[in-house]
Formats: structure tokens, C-alpha cells, sequence
């Protein structure tokens, strides 16, 4: 395996907030559609 780079630190970050932002969003929508579930 070679080194990460700082680059590839940083696509992979921005990847996962994105994919956080992506899913409270979704739960968001269900929310106020009414049928949020916990």
C-alpha cells in the first residue's frame, strides 16, 4: 500500500461529510413528511 497523500485525506473527508450531509438531510425530509422514526 502506498502512502496517502494529503490530497487523498482530503477527497476522502469531504466524501464523508458529504455523505453525513446526505443522510441527516434524508432524515430531515422524513421528519417533516411524518414519518421520522428512531
Amino acid at each position: 500500500l502506498g502512502k496517502k497523500t494529503v490530497s487523498d485525506e482530503t477527497t476522502e473527508s469531504i466524501q464523508s461529510i458529504s455523505r453525513m450531509i446526505a443522510y441527516l438531510a434524508d432524515r430531515f425530509r422524513k421528519f417533516e413528511q411524518g414519518d421520522y422514526e428512531f
